[in-house]
């Protein structure tokens, strides 16, 4: 996970998660991504996480006000996503609100987490970016 490997990482985390079920439970599956431009921090739900093809995985973004979850889906071989379910809570972990929506699929901009989900989830697969 640490050097951008999100495949790898979902695979080692998935033989934690099944091959050693008594650690399941102690093993946070939120893991680190970095840092936003406005001091928020990501992480990828490596739990949730299906990585083949393309992906569809969950992104926590953490603020000072809120921390909101999101569901993307990358088309690896379109280099685009797709933002899916959201969820919003407050520093308490009261649930603010939450939906269901279809942002449309959008191409990858550089510089920004989407590209970072991408290459993550995308790039490591032996594909071309």
């Amino acid at each position: 996970m640490r050097v951008g490997d999100f495949r790898r990482g979902v695979l080692d985390f998935a033989r934690i998660f099944k091959g050693i079920p008594n650690f399941a439970d102690s093993t946070d599956r939120w893991r680190p991504l970095g840092k936003g431009a406005n001091g928020e921090t990501y992480y990828l739900d490596v739990k949730s996480a299906e990585i083949s093809a393309n992906g569809h995985i969950w992104v926590k973004t953490v603020g000072k006000k809120e921390t909101q979850s999101i569901a993307y889906d990358l088309d690896c071989k379109g280099r685009r996503l797709n933002s899916g379910s959201e969820a919003t809570y407050d520093p308490n972990c009261k649930l603010l609100h939450s939906s269901e929506f279809d942002g449309g699929w959008q191409q990858i901009i550089p510089g920004t987490i989407g590209e970072q989900l991408y290459a993550g989830t995308c790039s490591n697969a032996g594909r071309p970016q």
